[in-house]
C-alpha cells in the first residue's frame, strides 16, 4: 500500500494536471442526454419485439412504417423517417447477434428471438435504476461544489427521498432522466459562474500523499500500537495454488 500511495506513475501524474478541477463532472453534462437517447432505442426495441410476436408476423417494411410513427426522431421528409427506422431495426438484430443472441445477423432470426427468447434480455446498465439514481446524486453533488465550493455526498429532505425512489424504481425512467437533463443544464450554469479555480493544487496533495506513506511506513518499522503498526493484520503468506499439482506446493513461509 505504502508503494502504491508514494509512488504514482507518471502518467498519473500528467492526467492529474491535464484534468481541470471542473472537468471531473463533464460525464455528467453528457451522461443525461445519451441516456435519454439511450432510452428512446431501449423502448423502440421493445416496440419492435412486441410487434415481432403478432400474427401474422409483420416483415420489415411494416414493421419500419409503425416504428416511424412511434418515433419522436425528426426527418425532413416520411421516405427519411422510414430510412431511420429500418436502419434502426438492421442496428438492432446486428446487436443482438453481435452478443449472441441471433442465430444469424437478419431480420429472420429477429423474428425467431421476438418470439423465443426475447424475455432474457435484460435493459442496458445504463438505464438500471441504480444507474439513474448515481447519475442524479452526482449531478447534485457537482452543482452544489461549483456554486459553494463545499462538496457534500450526504443527501437530506426531498432530494434524499427523491433519490431512494429513483434507487428503487418507484419513479418512471423517463422522469427520472427529465429531472437528470434539467439538472445537466443548471451544472453548465454553474460551471459558468463558479469561483473555483480553473486547476487544482496538485503539489499541495501529492505533499499530503506523501505525508500520508511516510506516516504509515513509520509506523509499521517503529511497531507502534494501531492497525497500521503492531496490531496491523499479518501479510498474507505465499503459497503455490494450483490444486492440479499439489506435489509442487512449497511449505508456506511466515513473514516476521
Amino acid at each position: 500500500m505504502v508503494g502504491r500511495v508514494n509512488q504514482p506513475s507518471t502518467r498519473s501524474r500528467q492526467r492529474r494536471r491535464e484534468h481541470d478541477v471542473l472537468g471531473g463532472y463533464k460525464s455528467c453534462q453528457t451522461g443525461a442526454p445519451r441516456r435519454t437517447q439511450s432510452a428512446r432505442l431501449a423502448e423502440h426495441r421493445t416496440l419492435v419485439l412486441e410487434w415481432l410476436r403478432r400474427d401474422p408476423v409483420p416483415d420489415l417494411n411494416q414493421v419500419a412504417e409503425a416504428l416511424a410513427k412511434a418515433s419522436p426522431r425528426e426527418a425532413p421528409t416520411q421516405a427519411d423517417r422510414l430510412l431511420q427506422a429500418k436502419e434502426y431495426i438492421k442496428q438492432l438484430y446486428r446487436s443482438l447477434f453481435d452478443q449472441g443472441k441471433l442465430r444469424e445477423r437478419d431480420f429472420a432470426s429477429l423474428v425467431e428471438f421476438a418470439r423465443t427468447g426475447a424475455s432474457d434480455l435484460d435493459l442496458p446498465r445504463e438505464l438500471r435504476p441504480k444507474n439513474a439514481y448515481n447519475l442524479v446524486r452526482l449531478l447534485h453533488v457537482a452543482i452544489e461544489w461549483l456554486e459553494t465550493g463545499h462538496v457534500h455526498f450526504h443527501m437530506e429532505g426531498e432530494r434524499r427521498s427523491f433519490l431512494l425512489a429513483v434507487k428503487t424504481g418507484q419513479i418512471p425512467l423517463s422522469e427520472t432522466l427529465s429531472e437528470a437533463e434539467r439538472l445537466a443544464t443548471q451544472l453548465d450554469a454553474a460551471r459558468s459562474r463558479t469561483t473555483l479555480p480553473r486547476h487544482p493544487d496538485v503539489a499541495r496533495a501529492d505533499c499530503l500523499l506523501r505525508s500520508i506513506a511516510e506516516d504509515v511506513a513509520r509506523r509499521h518499522l517503529a511497531r507502534e500500537p494501531g492497525p497500521f503498526g503492531k496490531d496491523a493484520p499479518p501479510v498474507p503468506t505465499v503459497v503455490w495454488d494450483d490444486p492440479s499439482d499439489p506435489s509442487m506446493e512449497p511449505e508456506p513461509t511466515h513473514l516476521p
